[in-house]
């Protein structure tokens, strides 16, 4: 009996073992920074660096990281700045939990730096004390101080929600911050420019418009909607469909509600078709409503209401100076911060209704369309290393990948000296969809990029890295930038 409990006993030992060994094995560790670097202005004093990994720890982890001060920078609360972990003789050492899959320093600013001075602290991950960990990408991530800091270069994830594409994300490139705000959040913007009273869509919802030869707004029902929806929906192919959008390219004179009228009695009738929360219009539509905008002082004023509504809202709608428009919601009634100051962005990336040529222009529903601020001053153009043929046509190989012109130089080796200034646009669609293509494998173009100039006059060259994530999905877009 001893005996056969005893072989039992060994069998089951040896099934376990058995079962472990044909577990997989763990993947690697991997950590880097999530950014390179982070300007903290006057008045700007926390930032968060992330160090992310790969995947959430398994046991304790202890993670150790240099730091590097420069620029006469001193840690302690009666001097430069404080973290959390802190800083001990030159590094900060701590040890993950098991179960987490990132490392975040909080960093305080205790003093800011006199005038045209400039300090920084640089971070630098040493190790991650794992079997299988490993450190690639950005193994430092640098934070300056200054007054007036202008960044040098970075490289940026893009938070647009993935396929879905849920956000409109805007990208300041001399400060490194992106501003993240639902895409239908917003129905109408309100141009605050004191040289003229214009209204534009949004496009991040592909509205489109179209004026009736009305005046009294109760007397607009559903059924001035009748055929509507053959017509002015982004994605009909309805020609000339490109007269209920915005002009694409952002010239203020060519936007769909056209001049804004002196009066109440003088204002027409808009109906809008408010967009869709889809990225695959006509699915998830936003709904019709009925619209009329006058100018009212130096203001405007809006009247509105569900398209067969006889119950009439107003809304007085005030210009912003720092701002290109003030942004208002149809359905929640109210005024949304949507787009940062009018000099402190320089991209957008958001879905967009671009117009193509089908025999006459039509409208199209893009995702993944990225454009440049220009009614802030943003300026544009990109460089294209493709080789071209007498025609002007891209030139394949025999495996129809774009054969590159090596006259032309490559990102890495453009410098300010290559700056071409009669090449700049004032266009805000010259990015638009050119970086990317979402036919499968969607991918982005290695022989693109672009040379900004933003608002500030500061010019930078920039590529795209990324498109898509791991598991293939788009609405994953990187960038990176240097300043020229």
């Amino acid at each position: 009996m001893k005996l056969k409990y005893n072989l039992y006993l060994l069998i089951s030992i040896l099934a376990l073992v058995s079962c472990k060994d044909d577990e997989d094995p763990l993947p690697d560790l991997v950590g880097a920074f999530e950014k390179s670097e982070y300007n903290l202005g006057l008045g700007e004093s926390n930032v968060d660096l992330v160090v992310s990994l790969t995947r959430a720890t398994n046991a304790p982890t202890p993670v150790t990281i240099n730091v590097v001060e420069e620029g006469n920078a001193a840690y302690g609360t009666d001097q430069d700045y404080t973290t959390d972990p802190p800083v001990e003789n030159g590094q900060i050492v701590t040890t993950l939990a098991a179960g987490v899959d990132r490392l975040v320093i909080k960093l305080t600013k205790q003093k800011e730096p006199l005038f045209g001075e400039q300090k920084s602290i640089v971070f630098k991950l040493i190790s991650i004390d794992d079997p299988l960990g490993q450190i690639s990408g950005n193994a430092d991530s640098k934070v300056v101080f200054a007054e007036n800091p202008v960044s040098g270069g970075s490289q940026l994830s893009i938070n647009v929600g993935g396929a879905a594409q849920t956000n409109q994300v805007f990208v300041d490139l001399s400060k490194q911050k992106t501003h993240d705000i639902a895409r239908n959040s917003w129905d109408l913007g309100f141009y605050s420019g004191s040289d003229d009273f214009r209204v534009v869509l949004n496009y991040g919802n592909w509205a489109s418009i179209t004026k009736l030869d009305k005046t009294d707004l109760a007397a607009v029902t559903s059924n001035d909607t009748v055929g509507l929806s053959s017509q002015i929906i982004v994605g009909s192919f309805f020609p000339s469909g490109d007269a209920f959008i915005d002009s694409p390219d952002g010239d203020l004179s060519k936007t769909a509600i056209g001049d804004i009228a002196n009066s109440e009695a003088e204002g027409k009738v808009y109906i809008i078709d408010r967009g869709y929360d889809s990225t695959r219009p006509p699915e998830a539509p936003r709904g019709w409503m009925k619209i009329k905008i006058f100018k009212s002082g130096s203001s405007y004023k809006i009247q509105y209401a569900e398209i067969s509504s006889t119950t009439i809202k107003e809304a007085e709608i005030a210009k912003k100076g720092d701002y290109n428009f003030t942004f208002f919601n149809l359905g929640d009634d109210s005024e949304k911060d949507v787009e940062p100051e009018k000099s402190n962005w320089d991209l957008v990336f958001t879905p967009f209704p671009n117009v193509l040529n089908f025999g006459g222009p039509i409208t199209y529903p893009f995702t993944n369309f990225v454009l440049t601020n220009r009614i802030g001053g943003a300026e544009i153009y990109p460089v294209d290393r493709r080789k071209r043929d007498q025609d002007g046509n891209p030139v394949e190989d025999e495996n129809g990948n774009p054969v590159i012109d090596d006259s032309i130089a490559d990102y890495d080796a453009f410098a300010q000296s290559d700056i071409d200034n009669g090449e700049f646009s004032v266009d805000r669609n010259v990015i638009g969809s050119s970086w990317r293509s979402v036919f499968p494998p969607a991918h982005h173009f290695d022989f693109m990029y672009y040379i900004i100039k933003d608002p500030d006059g500061n010019i930078y060259k920039l590529k795209f890295t990324a498109f898509v994530n791991e598991s293939s999905e788009t609405g994953h877009p990187k960038i990176e930038y240097e300043l020229l």
